[in-house]
């Protein structure tokens, strides 16, 4: 018999010892209960099959930035199943129970970390993230920036999370997807012990950049960084070429549009882009309704109509048009307006702007008016898709 039920996380450690089996890792004493102070914050399902534990899925209660607002996001995480118990749909009726919870709990998306795209793809999630990592020469860095103000390594402490928080989050609102961090997730998430923080400030004192990194085996490693103002970027290029002494190297992920090597004195970086995260909206309606959407000057009424295999709620016709100036969604029945059909998965893709609307009709992904095609991307602002996190 099988039986899904919500995990006390407070006082269940198999959950733990599952997650180190099954991604074949070993935390210590004080990273275990590290970890097991950290998903106190996690909504955990298991599936139990006669009793025992067979599977567990996190949902870990994030905020994103879309469109520059915030949205509820639930982190998918911590998927896992005792191998003796695998290939049974325990996680499929976890993943079903984990975004009726999300739905409850106003999460009108999700984001996870695949292990397989395919497999996530069948429950609604798409591909929304990529990453593209640089591998940069220190010498291509070496130029005259003439930068005033100045670059200060600092310990990450209270004082200054506070200070780079304003920084980090001018950059966020940039891109689709990043996620608003709390305290404690720069404490316990972003951070690491053998890890350096440098913080640019202008030259009236105003931090405007920051940095953290290691250096290590000649390549400086920059785990995470934001700037608010271009002065400020230039300020980080230059901090890093002045390691030239101590690395040959600096690695960085960076968005996939970003350009910033064309400041740089010479262009002998390599560059590889490689999947991230997917996503996927868990309520349609309310997503949708919520959106900040573009103000097209041209503005006709038109239905988008989602299907939704696995989540069928989601499943219908969605009304949008301009009332007062605003853009209103609505779930109707019958309709005769200019439509759009799509998937979950293309839906969700379009709406953070990952692929466009006439993109995905050439290519026959999604159909539909082509007067409604054109309507919804012009409702969407090209915006790109990033996520500096993991989890």
């Amino acid at each position: 018999m099988t039986e899904i039920r919500r995990i006390d996380t407070t006082t269940n450690e198999e959950i733990l010892r599952m997650s180190e089996y099954a991604f074949q890792y070993r935390l210590s004493e004080k990273e275990f209960q590290l970890k097991k102070k950290e998903t106190e914050s996690h909504c955990v399902f298991g599936s139990y099959e006669d009793g025992h534990l067979a599977a567990k899925v996190h949902t870990i209660p994030l905020e994103v930035f879309i469109q520059g607002k915030i949205f509820k996001m639930g982190g998918v995480a911590g998927v896992a199943t005792w191998p003796e118990f695998r290939r049974k749909g325990h996680v499929k009726e976890l993943l079903r129970k984990s975004l009726e919870e999300m739905k409850k709990q106003g999460q009108v998306i999700s984001f996870l970390h695949p292990f397989s795209i395919p497999f996530y793809r069948k429950y609604g999630w798409e591909l929304i993230f990529e990453q593209k990592i640089s591998r940069i020469p220190v010498t291509d860095l070496k130029k005259k920036w003439d930068i005033k103000g100045k670059m200060r390594r600092l310990p990450f402490d209270d004082a200054t999370i506070s200070s780079i928080q304003s920084v980090y989050e001018a950059y966020a609102s940039n891109f689709n997807g990043p996620l608003k961090r709390t305290h404690s997730w720069w404490k316990h998430r972003v951070w690491k012990e053998d890890l350096v923080l440098a913080v640019g400030y202008t030259e009236r004192g105003q931090e405007d950049s920051y940095m953290i990194y290691k250096v290590k085996d000649r390549i400086m490693e920059v785990k995470d960084y934001a700037y608010s103002t271009m002065e400020g970027l230039q300020r980080l290029l230059e901090f890093m070429s002045n390691h030239d002494s101590m690395a040959e190297y600096v690695q960085i992920t960076v968005p996939v549009n970003d350009r910033m090597h064309l400041l740089f004195h010479n262009r002998h970086l390599e560059q590889k882009i490689k999947a991230y995260f997917m996503g996927r909206i868990v309520d349609t309606e309310k997503f949708m309704q919520a959106y900040p959407y573009s103000q097209a000057q041209e503005f006709q009424p038109f239905v988008i109509e989602v299907e939704d295999s696995f989540m069928s709620s989601n499943s219908g016709n969605y009304f949008i048009s301009k009332q007062e100036g605003r853009i209103r969604v609505k779930k109707i029945n019958d309709h005769d307006y200019p439509m759009v059909r799509c998937s979950i998965q293309q839906l969700s893709a379009i709406m953070l702007s990952y692929q466009r609307a006439n993109e995905l009709a050439a290519l026959q992904l999604i159909s539909g008016d082509g007067i409604a095609i054109e309507q919804l991307d012009r409702l969407v602002e090209e915006k790109q898709t990033y996520i500096p996190d993991f989890f």
